[in-house]
């Protein structure tokens, strides 16, 4: 059975999916959608995500969307080390609970402080008040100082210490924030040993490779917001 992902390296969730088959050294072949040129939108990529979304995969004749789903099902299908998604019914729960958490406690208040700063108009929004900003950012910093005191406090990773896909979600959205110039590790110790250990664990090399497109947009943002 042939394994097809379709992914933007930009997307926070589909970096954290191409870790993870990387990582866990699935086999499977890697189709690109770019969603700065549309890609996602189209009647031929609609027959593969309803939703029109990247990540998705083929497995066979078997189609999925959504990075969580996504993720559980290969950590389940692949013969995989057990602390990617522990089998074990409380550690599984755990990861669970912070893939739960993650998508309004962590993703939303970030993605919305990106949004804000660099397509307000996407937010329904014309460009930001001072104080609309420094709401925005308020929220983000809370999300992050929340990973720190609620995640990482006496744990080497989310849930204990050994890495697991809710890291790989984790890291994907906590470096997307760099694209408007704000570092995450500032201030946050144990967040910036975090960041560290997800990529000397994954592989220096690996980590880099897959977040090449997004340091390349890190710099093309620092040089707009520069003007």
């Amino acid at each position: 059975m042939v394994l097809k992902i379709y992914i933007d390296p930009v997307s926070q969730p589909a970096r954290a999916l191409m870790l993870f088959v990387r990582a866990a050294k699935i086999d499977f072949e890697e189709n690109i959608i770019s969603i700065r040129a549309g890609e996602q939108k189209t009647a031929e990529y609609a027959k593969i995500n309803k939703f029109q979304k990247v990540p998705a995969i083929v497995h066979d004749d078997f189609q999925l969307a959504e990075s969580v789903a996504i993720l559980r099902y290969l950590a389940r299908t692949f013969s995989v080390d057990d602390h990617w998604y522990p089998k074990d019914v409380q550690s599984q729960a755990r990861v669970d609970e912070f893939l739960a958490w993650q998508h309004l406690g962590l993703r939303m208040p970030l993605t919305r402080y990106i949004l804000a700063v660099i397509r307000p108009e996407l937010l329904g929004m014309t460009k930001p008040t001072e104080e609309e900003l420094a709401n925005f950012k308020k929220q983000a910093e809370k999300a992050l100082d929340d990973v720190e005191k609620l995640w990482l406090e006496g744990s080497k990773f989310v849930h204990g210490d050994e890495i697991s896909i809710a890291d790989l979600l984790a890291v994907g959205e906590i470096e997307m924030i760099r694209l408007i110039g704000y570092n995450p590790r500032e201030g946050r110790p144990k967040l910036s040993a975090f960041l560290d250990r997800v990529k000397e664990t994954v592989g220096a090399d690996l980590y880099d490779g897959v977040h090449e497109g997004l340091n390349g947009a890190v710099a093309f943002f620092a040089a707009q917001l520069a003007k």
